[in-house]
C-alpha cells in the first residue's frame, strides 16, 4: 500500500515532516505528515504546476525526462520525485536533515510506489 511505502520513508528520515503522492493534477493520492508538518494539499498542488513547468522547460533545451527536483528552504526541504508520466513523490524534511539520505530514501521507495499505482 502507498501509505506503507510513506510511513516507511517517515521511519527512516530524521526530520521527516510530510510526503505524498500526487498526480500532475496536484491532487494527492496519499498523503502522511507529521504534526509540526507543512499543508502538503498546498504544496501538493503548487509542486505540480513546478513540475509541469520545469519539465516543459527542460524538454525544450533537450534535458531529457526531469527525473527529480530539489528546494531548499529556510525551514523545508521539499523533493519531488518523478513517479510515471502522471505522478510524482512529494517529500518534505526538515532543513537540518541530511539531503543525500532523503533522496535515496525517494529513490529507494519508487519502484514499490509506482508497482502501486500501475
Amino acid at each position: 500500500m502507498l501509505s506503507e511505502a510513506l510511513d516507511e520513508m517517515a521511519r527512516r528520515l530524521p526530520e521527516f515532516r510530510g510526503a505524498a503522492v500526487v498526480g500532475l493534477d496536484g491532487m494527492p493520492l496519499a498523503i502522511l505528515t507529521v504534526d509540526e508538518g507543512p499543508d502538503l494539499d498546498l504544496f501538493a498542488a503548487e509542486s505540480a504546476a513546478l513540475l509541469k513547468q520545469v519539465a516543459g522547460s527542460g524538454s525544450q533545451q533537450q534535458a531529457g525526462r526531469l527525473r527529480g527536483m530539489l528546494t531548499v528552504g529556510e525551514r523545508w526541504h521539499l523533493l519531488l520525485g518523478r513517479l510515471t508520466d502522471e505522478y510524482f513523490l512529494l517529500l518534505v524534511v526538515g532543513s537540518e536533515a541530511p539531503v543525500g539520505q532523503a533522496r535515496y530514501e525517494v529513490e529507494r521507495v519508487t519502484p514499490r510506489i509506482v508497482a502501486e499505482i500501475a
